[in-house]
């Protein structure tokens, strides 16, 4: 009979590091609290007023959408060391050992739905392949403006002595991460608006834009999550996280390839005039 019991059901995973303590005051919490939702609502306005003005649902549909994808941050976290404020935090999701803060969730609309709106707008009009590495290049370093501040504010933590090359306190491979996830989902949702199902109901997109986020998040964290897991070695989890920005680098490349010559052949076999009346839904 086999003994369950001895049967090894994981490797042993390299001890990390203890997540250093982050104290907030309440007073803090409601300030920050107060700023993302101010933030958040301007997200929300700009998308009605859109709405409204063009009859074009899409930005709303997507800010909501980013707004549910925060759920995937206790993973993300968990995976490469990542702790916000947690004593007495006013919360809004936890799990995988960590407490997220309530501001997170509206942070999420600010830093994902904008970036969104503008490349799907890019894409409509016609982009190049130049042009569109050419924004990946440029989002790179907005991207450590955006977050190396917050950094500084102390409202999260990049933490152990397992982090890979950081610029002020920021893991560089992240800035690599994260804007691919931008670019990733605009490309899948210019491509999605092409689709009677979403032009008709972009409603959908609350559902299709946090599965991509988290999805590309996930994939693009794993090499880094598996070596901060595995190894002591800097020199290893460094080219684990050279290997995360190289996977990141190639979902913006590969996605173009593969997503804007298929649809330019798609509208190619379209005749002129259904051609018309598509231009005229989107």
């Amino acid at each position: 009979m086999v003994n369950f019991d001895q049967i090894p059901m994981r490797a042993d995973l390299i001890p990390k590091d203890p997540a250093p303590e982050l104290i907030k005051s309440m007073t803090w919490q409601v300030s920050m609290l107060a700023v993302t939702l101010v933030l958040a609502a301007a997200v929300f306005w700009y998308a009605i007023k859109r709405w409204r003005t063009t009859g074009r649902s899409e930005m709303f549909w997507m800010s909501l959408g980013a707004l549910a994808a925060a759920s995937y941050e206790p993973l993300g976290d968990f995976m490469v060391d990542i702790t916000y404020h947690e004593s007495g935090a006013l919360r809004s999701v936890s799990g995988f050992g960590g407490i997220i803060p309530l501001w997170t969730m509206f942070m999420y609309v600010v830093f994902w739905a904008p970036g969104i709106l503008y490349l799907t707008q890019k894409l409509e009009t016609g982009i190049t392949f130049k042009r569109w590495m050419g924004l990946f290049a440029i989002t790179v370093p907005i991207t450590l403006a955006f977050e190396i501040p917050m950094l500084a504010l102390g409202l999260y933590k990049y933490y152990g002595s397992q982090q890979p090359i950081q610029v002020l306190g920021y893991p560089l491979w992240m800035a690599f991460s994260n804007s691919a996830v931008i670019f990733i989902v605009s490309l899948l949702v210019h491509a999605a608006m092409k689709t009677a199902l979403v032009r008709d109901k972009p409603a959908y997109l609350v559902l299709l834009v946090p599965s991509i986020i988290i999805g590309v998040g996930v994939v693009t964290i794993l090499p880094i999550g598996m070596a901060m897991s595995s190894t002591t070695s800097l020199i290893i989890i460094n080219l684990f996280a050279v290997a995360s920005t190289i996977l990141s680098i190639a979902f913006v490349i590969i996605g173009y390839r593969l997503v804007i010559p298929a649809l330019d052949d798609e509208i190619s076999e379209v005749p002129e005039t259904e051609k018309k009346d598509v231009a005229s839904t989107v």
